[in-house]
């Protein structure tokens, strides 16, 4: 073997375990991403189970319990919103918003016990 067939495999080979290691980093960075989306959504989770059941023990003439009524809805839009998101990302079966919202709702479920 020629010394330029030599220098030619060499870098091949050189490009390629760079090629690889870069890939495997993308890979734990993507990974790392989508367990933080899927930390947040559970964040979002709680606060919508929260002020839900918080609603749902004021009495209707409260004046506050409106404000909570806002506040709820708001953090389920965030909640849908991080869902939608999670959903582009993830395979099936959760390829879906809603296949998302009721894994979220599995998660807390498990946080609570």
């Amino acid at each position: 073997m020629d010394q330029a067939t030599v220098k030619r495999r060499t870098e091949a080979a050189k490009n390629k375990a760079l090629a690889e290691l870069r890939r495997n980093r993308l890979e734990d960075q993507m990974t790392g991403r989508i367990r933080a989306a899927w930390a947040q959504l559970d964040v979002a989770t709680d606060e919508c189970i929260r002020l839900g059941t918080l609603v749902q023990q004021m009495p209707e003439y409260d004046v506050t319990r409106e404000s909570f009524q806002r506040d709820l809805q708001l953090e389920q839009a965030k909640a849908m919103g991080k869902a939608e998101i999670l959903a582009i990302i993830m395979p099936a079966p959760l390829n879906t918003p809603k296949a998302i919202s009721e894994e979220a709702g599995r998660r807390w479920q498990a946080r609570q016990k």
